[in-house]
């Protein structure tokens, strides 16, 4: 019996695919969506400003926390999105790759809450 925790060859290339399909966080915050995605960026704003902080990019993580400080509301969330996603075109690639990763952790969480992710798919080496 395989264990757990540890990713077979099948749910790799699954979380890969998943990764693959997520959206720009500005897009996914549009979509109509039976959870509440606005709930969900409280954790992902914090990974995002903890990692550009890490990274030596304060003046980014000053933007983002800017932006949240003065759009309050679930219908500015999405702008919040829009900036998290303008951030990623001006960082380094490897920065980039991992906050892609974190809008996939997020978006993929969602998807799991609904039943749209397969057992398995989300487990990693």
């Amino acid at each position: 019996m395989a264990d757990p925790e540890v990713a077979t060859p099948e749910a790799e290339s699954e979380t890969c695919n998943i990764c693959k399909a997520t959206l720009p966080m500005g897009e996914w915050l549009k979509e109509e969506s039976a959870e509440c995605r606005p709930c969900l960026m409280g954790p992902v704003v914090g990974w995002y400003l903890d990692v550009l902080k890490e990274k030596g990019r304060e003046d980014l993580a000053g933007e983002l926390n800017q932006a949240v400080e003065e759009l309050q509301g679930e219908d500015e969330v999405v702008k919040i999105g829009e900036k998290m996603d303008a951030i990623k075109e001006v960082v380094a690639e490897e920065l980039r790759e991992r906050l892609k990763e974190f809008d996939c952790t997020v978006q993929v969480y969602a998807k799991k809450d609904e039943g749209e992710v397969p057992e398995g798919a989300l487990t990693r080496p």
